[in-house]
């Protein structure tokens, strides 16, 4: 049986018969003690405080129970780390009755080495991508009426300034794009003063240009463009009719959420690869990528390809979010600078890394839940 203070699943999809709130909890052997990552988000109820002390010691008296933490959808950094290292010393838990879910392969990296530094060894890490696995294979061939596409529905002041520097470099046009003034999981909606403000911490001209554009906010895809929808058939046929898509992640200061603003350090977090970042491969496109340092390096990790040779992805290296955010659209701007042989010839050689890279997509869609969870979801 599994136990949850607050009685809440969220990604993986367990047999509801199995899942018991807490304060219900009867003692037995093989007992799971649940905590999810939107515990300590929305109800500030962090690892450490995910059970009682009657449950703690239920956990060291019997081998066979176990504190499951999931979190299948979103990123994290050192500090839930240094929150497991605390829990495993504090309460003097096996590390072995402990298993944590994350994303990918790059998580369960970054975990298990921050375990290991401070000499934890043997805590259960296994990915179950829940975002790669909603993602649509497209086999669909359509013609392309653009060169480039990217999509940006959650409104984020850098994406702004992304903006900016396409459409006073004159290649919006270039374009098949959405635009959106909203924080789509609070429904909140910013004003046109609401960008401004936002967008003068930048220290740049709000030129006429721009400001008209602003005026037009939202720009969305075509009519059919359901915003609070990302799984959305029309994000995909966006991205197929056009040759290249520039992919804006989730995440692209990495400094948001770092306890420090003035350096960067790689091994604050792991890289935040979410379906953004796959429905570009899943249609069979070349993408750049608009997020934090070294993106492209995790996503190689996981067994996809980047297209260096091709494309100059020497932002990826760029820490700097100005410099990054410049070499992304000088990038874009030397291809759509190409000539019609030299371009049309660029598309067929990467075509191979695009057919590698579904590839992997599909594998990694069909891989199995961790054996230990196939007795409790629906799979």
């Amino acid at each position: 049986m599994i136990y949850s203070k607050t009685n809440k699943f969220h990604h993986v999809k367990f047999n509801s018969r199995n899942f018991k709130k807490l304060e219900n909890w009867i003692p037995s052997d093989d007992d799971i003690f649940y905590h999810h990552f939107y515990d300590d988000l929305l109800f500030s109820i962090k690892i450490k405080d995910a059970i009682e002390d009657q449950h703690w010691n239920h956990l060291k008296k019997n081998k066979n129970a176990k504190l499951l933490h999931e979190n299948c959808g979103e990123t994290f950094n050192y500090n839930f780390v240094n929150e497991l290292v605390e829990v495993i010393n504090q309460k003097e838990i096996n590390p072995e009755q402990i298993y944590i879910l994350v994303m990918d392969n790059v998580h369960k990296e970054f975990v298990i080495n921050g375990l290991e530094k401070n000499n934890i060894f043997g805590v259960n890490v296994e990915p179950y991508n829940y975002l790669l696995k909603n993602i649509q294979l497209e086999n669909s061939i359509l013609e392309s009426n653009k060169k480039f596409s990217t999509l940006s529905r959650n409104y984020r002041p850098w994406r702004l300034r992304l903006f900016y520097h396409l459409l006073e470099k004159n290649l919006i046009s270039d374009f098949n794009y959405s635009f959106y003034n909203i924080h789509p999981y609070e429904k909140k909606m910013f004003s046109l003063m609401d960008m401004i403000d936002d967008f003068k911490k930048f220290s740049l001209p709000v030129t006429d240009k721009f400001l008209s554009w602003l005026y037009s906010v939202p720009y969305k895809i075509n009519d059919t463009d359901n915003v609070y929808n990302k799984w959305a058939d029309v994000t995909y046929s966006a991205i197929a009719m056009s040759d290249i898509h520039l992919t804006i992640e989730t995440h692209f200061d990495p400094f948001l959420n770092n306890n420090s603003e003035d350096v960067y350090d790689r091994n604050f977090a792991p890289s935040s690869i979410t379906e953004k970042a796959y429905k570009p491969i899943a249609c069979k496109k070349p993408f750049i990528i608009f997020s934090t340092p070294y993106f492209l390096e995790d996503l190689k990790k996981l067994g996809y390809k980047t297209f260096n040779g091709y494309i100059d992805e020497s932002y990826d290296l760029e820490v700097d979010n100005s410099k990054r955010l410049d070499l992304i659209v000088s990038e874009i701007d030397r291809i759509l600078k190409l000539p019609a042989n030299e371009y049309k010839k660029l598309l067929k050689d990467i075509n191979e890394i695009c057919e590698h890279n579904y590839k992997i997509l599909e594998r990694d869609k069909n891989s199995p839940v961790p054996i230990f969870l196939r007795d409790l979801v629906n799979a």
